[in-house]
């Protein structure tokens, strides 16, 4: 028959501490300097781990401000985009186009002098130097992002940049609603409407048929 085992008090801490004395007193010499060494060991361990929290707090104090330091560059960079567009825009409002409503005139006045022939370009015997100021005025438009709205002979009405003022009937159905002639020409100022053009538009009016011609 097995023998039933008594639990034991628990120890109090004198005695704990007693117990841990007797053994370090009977361990022999190599072991206790093995535990010196772990304890070392374990000192050096705690130093390091200290130092590593240390480190990490300093990177992530780098971070925070690495992160604010990019933040306040897109911000400056967007800053600077919008007043460069700003700018453009006070450019354009206030210098090229007043400009170039000064000028339009002079280059109406100089095409004036050209003429225009039945196919649309200059007329017979245009003055050179008109020929050459309306040249130059088109150039002087163009080099500050101003250009003209020319269209040809058959080309299909765009209401968007076209004003029509005049109609002219025809008979044939293809060319309803497409361009008679240029009046004066339109211009742009960097993709933005300043003037419309001015043209003669084809208006479709069907033929009458010899029974029609004959009942009028």
């Amino acid at each position: 028959m097995t023998q039933a085992v008594t639990p034991t008090a628990p120890l109090e801490p004198e005695e704990i501490v007693a117990v841990m004395v007797r053994a370090l007193l009977t361990t022999p010499r190599r072991v206790r300097q093995n535990l010196d060494v772990s304890k070392n060991l374990l000192e050096a361990i705690r130093i390091v781990n200290a130092r590593q929290n240390e480190i990490q707090a300093v990177l992530n104090e780098i971070r925070t401000a690495t992160s604010s330091f990019t933040e306040w560059r897109n911000l400056i960079e967007q800053q600077v985009k919008n007043n460069e567009r700003l700018t453009e825009q006070y450019h354009q409002h206030r210098v090229i186009e007043p400009m170039a409503r000064r000028i339009i005139p002079l280059y109406d006045l100089a095409h004036g002098q050209c003429g225009e022939s039945d196919s649309g370009g200059d007329g017979d015997d245009v003055p050179p130097l008109a020929r050459a100021v309306r040249a130059e005025l088109l150039e002087l438009l163009g080099d500050h992002g101003v250009t003209a709205i020319q269209p040809g002979l058959g080309i299909p009405f765009d209401p968007k940049t076209m004003n029509p003022v005049r109609c002219q009937d025809c008979h044939e159905r293809q060319r309803d609603r497409c361009i008679a002639r240029l009046i004066r020409c339109g211009f742009f100022c960097n993709q933005r409407l300043i003037r419309p053009a001015m043209v003669e538009i084809f208006h479709y009016v069907p033929s009458l048929t010899p029974h029609q011609e004959i009942s009028t």
